[in-house]
């Protein structure tokens, strides 16, 4: 599926949904995001679904220019994009992460799930994400195990550090 852009330019900050994939093929949808004069800008990552190496240089060029002139947030990030944040930090630079989606699955009943992690509340309690805590699954109970690899909570984790690394 190539890569859609829904826009809503209706409040002072732009919201920008992305779907499908970030691929060679996207340069021109993304283009049309340069036309918009808000300097706040939302971008939910949500149904992105794959991100292959065209797609990443695509995406660097864009973000290079378009977050030079703005204040530009990400949101919903899922594991193929920030498994990007933190090989290639041109992906994120000048950008603020502040959720991505981790995915969990229960070995008792073979259910898959995502959950939402919101960093800015996390960086605003001074936490860090915890992934040794067990988080129940909602039909059996039984504790979940995440699918990401440690990089994915590392890099994270480095991020909400105070002394760690901000994109």
């Amino acid at each position: 599926m190539d890569l859609q852009v829904e826009i809503d330019s209706s409040g002072d900050a732009l919201q920008v949904k992305l779907r499908g994939s970030l691929s060679e093929f996207s340069e021109e949808a993304l283009s049309v995001l340069h036309k918009y004069s808000q300097q706040a800008v939302t971008i939910n990552f949500a149904d992105v679904e794959q991100l292959n190496s065209s797609g990443v240089r695509v995406w660097t060029f864009f973000i290079g220019t378009f977050a030079a002139k703005r204040h530009v947030t990400f949101t919903h990030c899922p594991e193929i994009l920030v498994s990007q944040f933190a090989m290639i930090p041109q992906v994120s630079k000048g950008c603020e992460v502040i959720s991505v989606i981790g995915r969990f699955r229960c070995d008792h009943c073979h259910k898959v799930y995502k959950r939402l992690y919101d960093l800015r509340a996390l960086r605003q309690a001074g936490e860090l994400l915890d992934t040794d805590a067990p988080w129940p699954c909602s039909v059996c109970g039984q504790a979940m195990e995440t699918l990401e690899d440690e990089t994915f909570f590392d890099f994270i984790n480095e991020g909400l550090d105070p002394k760690g690394i901000t994109a």
